[in-house]
């Protein structure tokens, strides 16, 4: 079995290598459900026979792994309208070479550790090193959350198949209490009942993390928020026809707080708590639009000022906004000042 064995945990191997090469959040997906898939079959080829808690793990491994959250994540991608990373923090290149040392070198260093002779000639300790050091990556080189979700899944294979050495010494399983923090169900019931979610890129622990992947997925499936199903015929009119216009400009749908925005008669002050790719400069920067240079909203300021902390984000913003502003036919000025440049206007 050990050939078997091998061949899978170099698949998994191969996976986190296109994972890190990869740009569009469809195929990275995909990787980590593959892998997921991969790694369902190993317990069942690891020589213990095939006791009921082996196919049981095996079994629910393919499922959820391969399956559940799988399909929850192109769930998410969806109501994101989202379809590729466009700026990680760590470019893909450097990601896939890193990647590419960590395999290599979990390989050679895997020599010389002390394991046990049936561990000798095995793939599973360099495997698992291999896809932390791939989910770490992801989770620290990519910006959009599903993508970090995509690193924790990797990361977690790692630590899955690192287990697997282990598999053959459990006598008997006892019951596991699991702490999830008060905070869950206080986030759970919050996306509930406000529609909001955490961003990934300020979690301090792996149970925030768990947190803050169960509040994006319920944010997918729960855009709602309580008051939006009574409204009057004349604020659904125009709702519609702010939503209308903003696919028209963006060849998207807008999401129901996108939509909620773009009505108002008067600029008011607003504290936006979405997660990363879910539409943000979307939808602060369209309400504005359409409101000054659409509906002539006298109650709008004629100036909109948009602050960003990364000379990238600033790049990406401005391209997002001019191309806007050609599919809206308008004629509306874009000044960018960036930090240790002298302003032009």
């Amino acid at each position: 079995m050990n050939d078997a064995q091998n061949l899978l945990v170099g698949m998994a191997m191969g996976l986190n290598l296109i994972g890190l090469a990869s740009s569009r959040l469809t195929s990275l997906i995909r990787a980590a459900a593959i892998q997921g898939m991969v790694l369902g079959v190993l317990p069942l080829l690891l020589g213990h026979g095939a006791n009921w808690w082996v196919i049981l793990v095996a079994a629910a491994t393919v499922v959820v792994k391969g399956f559940v959250i799988p399909a929850l994540l192109r769930k998410a991608l969806r109501a994101a309208h989202i379809d590729r990373e466009v700026q990680p923090l760590i470019p893909f290149v450097p990601s896939l070479l890193l990647g590419a040392a960590a395999t290599v070198g979990a390989v050679a260093l895997s020599g010389l550790l002390p394991l046990r002779p049936e561990h000798a000639h095995s793939l599973l300790v360099p495997g698992s090193f291999a896809t932390v050091v791939s989910g770490l990556l992801l989770l620290m080189g990519r910006a959009k959350a599903i993508a970090q979700v995509c690193g924790y899944l990797m990361l977690e294979n790692g630590i899955y198949m690192f287990g697997l050495l282990l598999i053959g010494s459990i006598t008997e399983i006892h019951p596991l209490a699991l702490d999830t923090k008060p905070g869950v169900g206080g986030c759970l019931s919050h996306v509930g009942t406000e529609g909001s979610a955490t961003n990934l890129n300020c979690l301090t622990s792996s149970a925030d993390f768990l947190a803050t992947l169960v509040v994006s997925l319920v944010a997918a499936y729960c855009p709602r928020t309580r008051g939006e199903t009574t409204m009057g015929g004349s604020t659904s009119r125009r709702v519609t026809d702010y939503a209308s216009w903003f696919h028209d400009v963006t060849a998207v749908e807008a999401h129901p707080w996108q939509a909620r925005l773009g009505i108002e008669d008067a600029c008011s002050d607003r504290l936006i708590h979405v997660p990363t790719g879910f539409g943000k400069t979307a939808g602060t920067v369209l309400p504005w639009l359409y409101h000054v240079a659409v509906s002539r909203n006298g109650q709008w300021p004629t100036r909109l000022v948009y602050v960003l902390p990364m000379r990238g984000l600033v790049e990406q913003t401005a391209s997002a906004i001019q191309g806007w502003l050609q599919s809206a036919g308008l004629s509306i000025g874009i000044h960018v000042l960036m930090g240790d440049e002298d302003a032009k206007d």
